[in-house]
């Protein structure tokens, strides 16, 4: 069979009429999601972290008598990822995975969300003994920790 110099040009309008065809749907997407969610900013950001996180009230953060749309680790952990992201960005990166010294201060990291996250779960159960009392602001750190340990694994 042979190649003939309409192919690229059919394989070029296959191409077009998907990339149209993706943006149509997401457009559309976008539409169903804007027009099926609470009102205003808040509402819609309220959406969207509802999709990612549990947002228990005790393990959030609240500016006045508004619970922010992620709890306090789950902020930790995206607002660490775009911190890394923005400074490797920015700095670039080196081949590989990171340094071992930071190698160990991104697992330090990870053992500390993991040890938390477990110790805050045990909360969930009456009767049973906790290591401490966790705190959201330890939450947000360990988070943070977490989050900077994807951004330099993904990066």
């Amino acid at each position: 069979m042979e190649n003939s110099p309409s192919r690229p040009a059919s394989l070029a309008l296959i191409s077009r009429v998907l990339k149209v065809a993706l943006i149509i749907t997401t457009g559309l997407f976008l539409l169903g999601w804007g027009l099926n969610t609470p009102p205003g900013l808040l509402g819609k950001a309220d959406a969207a972290g509802y999709a990612v996180c549990h947002r228990i009230p005790a393990r959030s953060f609240w500016i006045g008598d508004r619970q922010t749309p992620l709890c306090a680790r789950c902020s930790g952990m995206y607002l660490g990822a775009l911190l890394g992201i923005v400074y490797l960005g920015l700095y670039g990166k080196r081949a590989g995975m990171p340094a071992l010294k930071v190698s160990i201060v991104l697992v330090a990291f990870l053992i500390a969300f993991a040890i938390d996250g477990a110790n805050s779960y045990l909360h969930f159960f009456p009767n049973v003994p906790v290591l401490y009392q966790s705190e959201n602001w330890l939450r947000l750190l360990t988070g943070t920790g977490v989050g900077l340990g994807i951004a330099a694994v993904l990066v």
